[in-house]
């Protein structure tokens, strides 16, 4: 689109063009991270099969979490005053749409939560897995008050609370 716009001799088809393929843009975007969520998942399994399998790799869980820590406070339900809340609004906006909605917002939080909780449960040897998952969380309750109450609604948030309330007391 930016590259029709520059040029004063594009005619409308140019321009249609140029947005069928920020749609598509969008939507290899989306499908890049679902795959991240898929091996996030498969890791996440395996780990709960065999924490100690030396298969497993701590980096790409660190890596993982790095991505979804930058990924999720963007994403997930946009805020109006970081984007232009035209854009928003439209309903078809592609990727701010994408995660913004009441039920794929729900279900991307409690991926994050519960991909945190696997980690806080099969790794707490390790500490910049560790850190990643605490920032991940930390990231998206400083979202605002609608990602917090998709992160109290979820499951995995009543697991990982019983889980701090049980092992405090061992590492204070």
């Amino acid at each position: 689109i930016l590259n029709a716009c520059g040029k004063p001799s594009t005619g409308v088809n140019q321009i249609k063009s140029g947005a069928e393929d920020y749609v598509s843009t969008s939507n290899v975007i989306k499908q890049i991270v679902t795959s991240l969520m898929g091996l996030a998942e498969f890791q996440a399994s395996r780990i709960a099969a065999n924490p100690n399998n030396p298969n497993l790799s701590p980096l790409l869980a660190k890596t993982l979490l790095w991505f979804f820590t930058r990924w999720a406070p963007a994403y997930i339900i946009p805020s109006s005053n970081e984007y232009d809340s035209r854009r928003l609004e439209s309903g078809n906006d592609g990727i701010l749409a994408a995660w913004s909605d009441q039920d794929s917002s729900q279900q991307a939080v409690s991926f994050c939560i519960t991909l945190c909780l696997h980690y806080l449960c099969y790794w707490p040897q390790e500490t910049q897995v560790q850190e990643g998952g605490s920032e991940l969380l930390l990231g998206l309750a400083r979202r605002g008050r609608q990602v917090r109450i998709l992160l109290m609604q979820s499951p995995s948030m009543e697991h990982l609370v019983n889980l701090h309330s049980n092992t405090a007391a061992m590492i204070h």
